[in-house]
């Protein structure tokens, strides 16, 4: 099987990276979606099964099949071929498309708005709008970049609902935050889709890019939570615009504000299953590791901070389990934008560690897309990358004051490349140490 990491070699130029890269790998094939639908959602005869709860295909005239995020494609395609004639057709939304034989497979932008994912959205609904509540089904791939790919503004022009976007990314806002905000400046969002739908049977499967403690929290932010019933307010999102100064900036541009529904009975309908977290691939590279004879320790699947101080935050909390040499963190960081560089926060986390790294440590952060804000997954950081940078003539600090991390790793080639991977939970961190 070819490797996920697809410039492993060129980077495994000591046994330290050799270990640490053929963990990663360990993390990315765990969260392939194929293999999480195989264990997870079987059919068996004309009886669908998730996760040990059943579904009576029988009684449905039509089955449907929308997938919305970056892995509803591999979704789809096993969708498809799992519900055979039983399927009626549906559309997938992703970043990438493919030909499928009864989905529609659409290619959106990301991670942005913009006119074609409106188009695609509408698309959407309209396929949904033919469905009869009284006799036909819908399954619902929800996963990370939904957000981005299936929207439908209001209250606000799409150009302007651009900028507030990537405003809002550069200001260092959270995913909830950010979330927050779409679910109420959207007539989708934040369970608008599960109101429109009602009473459609609905099934939904979710992919989780969202940091959480628990495996529930995190639907009604996963996508913006179309689907899930919400608990924010319109004050919310206009105090989230306010705490990053966007208010005065945009206040004159939004009409209104949409309160998502509350009524327990808009989501009767809806099903929900939650099949993919970062905890997979924590578990599986935290496996591989201790087969490795190392001591691995898994300090959160919910990990945030800023970007360029998460290799201190995780050094600092390692120190309270002294007996382990390897630690894993899943999350997000946030990048709060200053200068005119290119990278995303897993190349700017490890720029970040740069200076602090000792010569006995490596530092690891990827996007578990593999599409760190560049064509880069993320990169790697050691002693090795500090010789190259010094034989370079490169000074990190300099290029991390200008947010241009993507250019310093491609100088010095320590970036991990693995392409778009089909999956998404959120990022990957490892700290190892000698």
């Amino acid at each position: 099987m070819p490797r996920i990491i697809k410039n492993a070699s060129q980077l495994a130029v000591t046994p330290q990276r050799k270990t640490a890269l053929a963990i990663l790998e360990a993390g990315y094939r765990a969260i392939q979606i194929k293999k999480i639908l195989k264990t997870t959602v079987l059919k068996e005869g004309g009886v669908l099964k998730i996760k040990g709860k059943t579904y009576d295909l029988s009684q449905y005239r039509r089955i449907a099949v929308i997938g919305i995020g970056k892995c509803s494609l591999e979704a789809g395609e096993y969708l498809e071929k799992l519900l055979g004639d039983k399927l009626s057709g549906g559309i997938i939304l992703d970043t990438r498309r493919a030909n499928l034989k009864k989905l529609i497979s659409v290619k959106g932008d990301h991670p942005l708005p913009s006119v074609k994912n409106i188009a695609y959205t509408k698309k959407i609904l309209s396929y949904l709008d033919i469905l009869n509540p009284s006799e036909d089904l819908v399954i619902f791939v929800v996963s990370g970049g939904g957000s981005s790919l299936f929207c439908m503004p209001e209250g606000i022009a799409l150009s302007d609902y651009t900028k507030l976007t990537a405003d809002l990314h550069k200001s260092g806002a959270t995913i909830h935050e950010l979330n927050c905000v779409r679910k109420h400046l959207e007539s989708i969002k934040g369970g608008k889709m599960a109101k429109l739908l009602w009473p459609l049977e609905t099934i939904v499967l979710y992919f989780s890019d969202v940091l959480s403690t628990t495996d529930n929290k995190n639907l009604k932010t996963i996508a913006s939570g179309p689907l899930y019933r919400d608990t924010t307010t319109n004050t919310q999102a206009k105090q989230i615009l306010k705490k990053y100064r966007l208010w005065e900036k945009y206040k004159g541009r939004i009409k209104m504000f949409s309160e998502t529904p509350k009524v327990k009975k808009n989501f009767s309908h809806v099903h929900h299953h939650l099949l993919l977290t970062n905890s997979t691939a924590l578990l599986a590279m935290a496996k591989t590791a201790s087969s490795m004879e190392l001591r691995p320790k898994i300090l959160t699947a919910a990990f945030e901070s800023r970007a360029r101080d998460a290799f201190v935050k995780i050094r600092n909390a390692s120190r309270a389990y002294p007996r382990s040499n390897l630690f894993l963190a899943g999350g997000e960081t946030t990048v709060k934008v200053e200068g005119r560089g290119r990278g995303g926060r897993n190349q700017e986390a490890v720029l970040g560690a740069l200076e602090r790294i000792a010569k006995n440590e490596l530092f690891v952060s990827t996007a578990s897309d593999g599409i760190d804000f560049t064509l880069h997954a993320g990169a790697i950081a050691d002693n090795t990358t500090k010789r190259k940078a010094i034989k370079k003539n490169l000074d990190s600090s300099a290029y991390l004051a200008e947010n241009d991390s993507y250019t310093f790793f491609k100088k010095t080639g320590d970036y991990i490349k693995t392409g778009k991977t089909g999956s998404n939970i959120a990022d990957l961190l490892l700290y190892y140490k000698k």
